[in-house]
C-alpha cells in the first residue's frame, strides 16, 4: 500500500504513547514521531492512492465489508468498523466466537443446517496456531474455505491437504475402533468429505 500511495500516514498507539511516521510515495516524510501519552492500543492508517500509477481509483465498498467481515471472524475478539464515508453508512464486525461464527454464517448463507445440529471446532498451537471449525450437511459437495495469516488461499495448499487427511484417518480410525463397516465396503476420502463445509485458519 505504502509503495502504491501517493500519501501514507501511520498512527500507531502502545507503550503507552501515540507513534506517528508520514509517507510520501513509500518514502519517509520525517523520522518517527513520539505524541502524546494514551492508554488506548491500536494502528490506524491513512492513504491515498497515488495518481500517477492509477487511472482511475475507485473502491468497491463490497469487496472492501467483505474482507473486513473476514478479518473479523478469523481474529475472535477483534472489533473492525468500516465506515463508508460516501454513503454514511457504519457496520461494525465482531465475533467473539471467530471461525465457527463464520461457519455459522454460511451455514445460514446456503440455507444448510448441520446434520444432527452438530458442528465441530478445534484450536491447536504447536509451534503453528491451527483453528478448524466444521461440519458435515445434506448437501453433496464438499466446501472449504482456508486462510494462511489472514489470507484466503483459494488455490487450497499443505494446511488443507493435512485437515482432508487428518480427518479422513479419524473417521476411519473411528469406524474401525467401533466396528461401523459393512463388510465388503471401502470408504474414499470422497465419500467422508461429501457435504462438508469447513473453516480452516493456520
Amino acid at each position: 500500500v505504502n509503495a502504491l500511495s501517493e500519501k501514507l500516514e501511520a498512527v500507531v498507539y502502545r507503550d503507552g504513547h501515540e507513534w506517528r511516521q508520514s509517507f510520501t510515495r513509500g518514502k519517509t516524510d520525517a523520522p518517527i514521531k513520539k505524541g502524546a501519552a494514551v492508554r488506548k492500543k491500536g494502528t490506524r492508517i491513512f492513504f491515498r492512492p497515488d495518481t500517477e500509477i492509477f487511472r482511475s481509483i475507485e473502491f468497491s465498498p463490497e469487496r472492501l465489508e467483505k474482507i473486513i467481515e473476514e478479518k473479523a471472524f478469523l481474529y475472535k475478539g477483534l472489533k473492525l468498523i468500516f465506515k463508508n464515508e460516501k454513503d454514511g453508512v457504519d457496520k461494525t464486525f465482531l465475533y467473539p466466537e471467530g471461525i465457527s461464527s463464520f461457519l455459522k454464517s454460511l451455514l445460514e448463507l446456503q440455507n444448510s443446517p448441520p446434520v444432527g445440529g452438530e458442528s465441530f471446532y478445534l484450536d491447536r498451537a504447536n509451534g503453528i496456531r491451527i483453528e478448524v471449525a466444521f461440519c458435515w450437511t445434506e448437501a453433496t459437495h464438499e466446501k472449504m474455505f482456508s486462510y494462511v495469516n489472514g489470507i484466503h488461499t483459494k488455490g487450497g495448499g499443505t494446511h488443507e491437504d493435512g485437515f482432508k487427511s487428518g480427518l479422513s484417518k479419524a473417521v476411519r480410525n473411528y469406524i474401525s475402533v467401533h466396528n461401523l463397516m459393512p463388510k465388503g465396503m471401502k470408504l474414499t476420502g470422497e465419500d467422508i468429505r461429501e457435504g462438508l463445509v469447513a473453516v480452516i485458519s493456520v
